[in-house]
């Protein structure tokens, strides 16, 4: 494997050869996300830059941004960019055309021009803000990885997850940086059903998610709350409740996840994406469920977890049609199989595989 400093070094020469192919922007970032350590957004001034920029000195019609990249022959570490636009002197020079006659002039004649070293002072700090003020505001180039940067630091603070809860971001077990994509929707004081499937399917790398809201439930209504006659100021018919319990569908819903894969073994689609092991309470993504439906709920909710296993995947006691090995239910400890969670006796061939959990923390 080809070390950093190798890797580098065949970039550059590449970009030497076929620099005319690309445009500046594009150039410019190569050479600093990969040729060095440069931030031009960080506040590094343009003399620090292991590379000069210049316009180029000629009259013809420019076929693309760059002229050229070159070695430096004043400067063995530097690289020079050869420019085709916003020049003071060149094809696209605001000035009268004299002023770039006088600089070929001085070059076929002296080897060198002075007028054209003096602009080229103006030149590259011209070009060093151009690009410096394309990237500081476009997003996809400033983003870090893990959402480090000081623009997704901004974003977060609007969901709530801002510079206070930063230590909560990188030690929980949720990709933080996932609801970037969701910054808008989920700044807005309600929230709805179709958003959390949206927002656990993109976590999960686009597993099916479905909501299922309503769900009955029955509520315990405390000893110091429930009616009596005489007491508590109920009215018959209109506010009464008898009894120590009450049916309630306005506080609960339902998280079905899958169908889903059983493991990783064998498996056809995406390999990052998440399988019903993994969200098993013993597996990976069970308490990162649970997590991301904390932070999205805004009022007081319970849930449940509904996985769905396909049925191609369920383990059976007995062989199925068509099942290869891996589908066997065995009782040893190599065997994925869990009693009560991923196991069915005989075979059941009425459809995918279910398990409920609750999901309230």
């Amino acid at each position: 494997m080809k070390n950093k400093a190798a890797v580098i070094s065949e970039l550059i020469e590449t970009l030497l050869q076929d620099s005319k192919f690309y445009s500046f922007f594009q150039l410019v970032y190569l050479l600093e996300s990969y040729g060095s350590d440069i931030d031009f957004v960080g506040g590094q001034e343009s003399e620090q830059i292991p590379f000069r920029f210049r316009s180029a000195a000629h009259l013809a019609f420019p076929a693309s941004d760059i002229e050229s990249l070159e070695r430096d022959p004043n400067a063995a570490d530097q690289l020079l960019l050869t420019l085709n636009f916003m020049g003071l002197y060149g094809p696209a020079s605001p000035l009268p055309t004299f002023y770039t006659e006088e600089i070929l002039t001085a070059e076929i004649e002296q080897g060198q021009s002075l007028r054209r070293e003096f602009l080229d002072l103006f030149h590259h700090r011209l070009f060093y803000l151009l690009y410096r003020v394309w990237k500081k505001y476009r997003y996809y180039i400033l983003y870090e990885q893990g959402a480090k940067d000081p623009f997704s630091q901004w974003m977060f603070s609007l969901i709530g997850l801002g510079e206070p809860l930063k230590k909560l971001r990188e030690s929980g077990h949720v990709q933080w940086e996932r609801l970037l994509s969701y910054v808008g929707l989920l700044s807005m004081r309600s929230r709805s059903a179709a958003l959390l499937e949206n927002i656990l399917s993109h976590s999960f790398y686009d597993i099916p998610v479905k909501i299922e809201q309503c769900i009955e439930r029955w509520v315990t209504i405390e000893a110091d709350q429930q009616n009596g006659l005489g007491e508590k100021n109920c009215t018959l018919g209109d506010d009464l409740t008898v009894g120590e319990r009450v049916l309630d569908r306005a506080g609960k819903f339902l998280i079905q996840l899958g169908p889903l894969d059983f493991d990783r073994q064998n498996r056809d689609s995406d390999e990052k994406q998440a399988t019903f092991q993994d969200f098993l309470q013993t597996g990976r993504y069970h308490d990162t469920v649970r997590e991301l439906v904390k932070f999205f709920l805004v009022d007081q909710l319970d849930f449940d977890i509904k996985l769905v296993l396909k049925q191609s995947e369920m383990p059976y006691s007995l062989p199925a049609p068509n099942a290869s090995e891996k589908l066997y239910l065995k009782l040893s400890e190599s065997s994925p199989c869990q009693l009560g969670w991923s196991t069915w006796l005989g075979y059941y061939d009425e459809g995918d595989g279910v398990v409920v959990f609750q999901g309230r923390l």
